[in-house]
């Protein structure tokens, strides 16, 4: 038994007791946010494989009425309470990331740190063709890490009130998302920004 398989499997179960303490750490974060933000939606995110475990929550106030109000007023004192509850436990264990935006009405909170750039890098790693670049890559979404790693990125948008600041080289509304993915497959698969705007 080698050294490395030994430290990965050691390593892998150190990482699925913290994700596990974690979990319960979101469940009582989203259950305060429920009790002292009721206008906010919760969207809950986990893990696909073995237990379902939660993984991340994002707080949502989208749908406030005044929603750069509560940004300004209501999103500082939200971070106060996830930041004391986490202080208040083992911080050996617990170690909430918080993911912040600096025009989006919600924030994400994850096991661990993590981001889209990351998540790329896995799915890439299970791919060698296209590991090897002998293909191009076209990554869809509203995230940074992502954009600065594939052949051609474009940036998602709904919210006409959202003005973030994405390194990607088209802008696609995502009510024509449907469309280009079609004209897309009738090419294809072979990108031209003319597909963007038909």
């Amino acid at each position: 038994m080698s050294k490395s398989w030994l430290y990965k499997r050691e390593f892998l179960r150190n990482q699925d007791e913290v994700l596990q303490y974690n979990s319960h750490l979101l469940y009582q974060l989203a259950e305060l946010a429920r009790i002292n933000f009721d206008e906010i939606r919760i969207e809950e995110k986990f893990t696909v494989t073995g237990k379902k475990v939660l993984a991340g929550i994002t707080l949502d106030w989208r749908n406030v009425k005044d929603w750069k109000l509560f940004k300004t007023h209501s999103e500082p004192q939200l971070k106060k309470m996830i930041i004391q509850k986490q202080n208040g436990l083992d911080s050996k264990r617990s170690n909430i990331y918080i993911q912040n935006y600096s025009t989006h009405p919600f924030l994400d909170l994850y096991s661990t740190t993590c981001d889209k750039g990351m998540a790329y890098d896995q799915i890439i790693s299970m791919m060698p063709i296209i590991e090897k670049r002998q293909c191009n890559v076209i990554y869809l979404e509203t995230d940074n890490p992502g954009f600065r790693k594939a052949t051609v990125s474009i940036g998602i948008y709904s919210d006409t009130r959202l003005k973030p600041r994405l390194d990607c080289s088209y802008y696609l509304h995502i009510s024509k998302l449907s469309i280009f993915l079609k004209n897309l497959l009738a090419n294809n698969l072979q990108f031209s920004p003319s597909l963007i705007t038909r």
